[in-house]
């Protein structure tokens, strides 16, 4: 494949990631940040921002996280500075933090304006970049990372939670995004293994910023892994109970409750693959066929919309992938023993660890 490297004939340009949740973002930003030499030496940068302090490890991989947590504040403008002084270096920037979506969706409206006008004063383009995923898969997996974070709410309840259909409603936050920076600087994507370019979700996203795809890039491995079936229920109900649960990041928890959250988690994803290894790890589906077409229903419309206006598709089809064939009707519900079975095998590794360590 021929190298490549960021187009300067028409000025710098900033991509700015907003996500959606859910689409690989977290491995997208760990993999930018992993080979930040790879991009410089394409005329491309990840910077790291040092005008605003957070969560250090949060802000190296998510360099974007200000344009939130800094909102209305000096330090947003100080970043927005040291973005604008990185084009004189490196005419391709790129930014990342899937929260910008949501407080899109939040009716944070001039959030993006905030950003935009600086660069466009000191004749900067500003590209978003936004990967779609289909709706029942988006709204099941946010559940369960939020689930494995701190809540202890059913699936069910969760669907039903308000403003879940506007963070879904993807026509309607494209449009509001389109009328601040214009319809010719949204790249859509779509999170779809086969409409992903070459299969690979940093091909794809490297593709779209016009950088290389065959240098020797660091695989990020596996970033921000999700809990399933029984190991996520058991995490459900411990939720319930203050110190089992990692505390929004929002109400700024300390190092130490963050610790134990951490290796609270870490025994759980351990138990999840010694049942893989047994070969009964699973994830029992979140829908039956029926209830999941009728809630793409809602959809339809709206996606049929996405597909025509952004991505020229005359047929309207935005997801291809097909329905999975649910046959949770004919599986038993999570028992309370398998959860209990969960709860005892962390109990044995506790024990286990503080026996290596000559504590018991």
């Amino acid at each position: 494949m021929q190298q490549m490297k960021a187009d300067v004939s028409a000025g710098p340009t900033v991509y700015l990631h907003i996500g959606t949740m859910k689409t690989a973002t977290s491995a997208i930003q760990r993999f930018l940040r992993l080979n930040r030499e790879q991009l410089n030496a394409c005329g491309a940068a990840y910077p790291w921002l040092s005008s605003f302090h957070w969560y250090p490890e949060l802000e190296a991989d998510r360099n974007a996280i200000f344009m939130t947590k800094a909102y209305g504040t000096p330090a947003f403008d100080a970043c927005v500075e040291e973005v604008i002084q990185c084009t004189r270096q490196y005419p391709t920037v790129i930014l990342s933090d899937e929260k910008i979506y949501q407080a899109w969706i939040n009716k944070w409206d001039d959030l993006i304006l905030r950003l935009l006008k600086p660069l466009q004063q000191a004749g900067i383009t500003l590209k978003i970049i936004i990967y779609l995923r289909r709706q029942d898969e988006y709204i099941y997996s946010q559940w369960q990372q939020e689930v494995k974070q701190r809540r202890d709410v059913t699936f069910r309840t969760y669907m039903r939670e308000p403003g879940k259909q506007a963070q879904l409603d993807y026509a309607g936050a494209l449009e509001r995004l389109a009328q601040i920076v214009g319809e010719e600087h949204l790249i859509v994507r779509l999170f779809e293994q086969e409409q992903l370019l070459g299969g690979s979700v940093f091909t794809d996203f490297l593709t779209q910023v016009g950088l290389s795809t065959d240098r020797a890039y660091i695989d990020p491995g596996h970033v921000n892994e999700r809990l399933r079936d029984v190991c996520l229920e058991a995490k459900r109900r411990l939720n319930r109970y203050p110190d089992f649960k990692l505390k929004a990041l929002d109400d700024s928890p300390s190092q130490e409750q963050i610790s134990i959250a951490a290796h609270f988690e870490s025994l759980l994803f351990s138990i999840q693959e010694e049942l893989d290894t047994q070969g009964i790890g699973r994830d029992r589906p979140a829908f039956t066929r029926r209830e999941r077409l009728r809630y793409l229903a809602r959809f339809r419309k709206g996606n049929a919309e996405v597909a025509r206006r952004y991505l020229h598709r005359a047929d309207g089809i935005l997801f291809r992938a097909p329905v999975p064939d649910s046959t949770r009707d004919n599986e038993q519900p999570i028992a309370d023993d398998e959860v209990l079975y969960v709860l005892s095998r962390m109990l044995m590794k506790q024990a286990q660890q503080l026996q290596k360590h000559g504590l018991i």
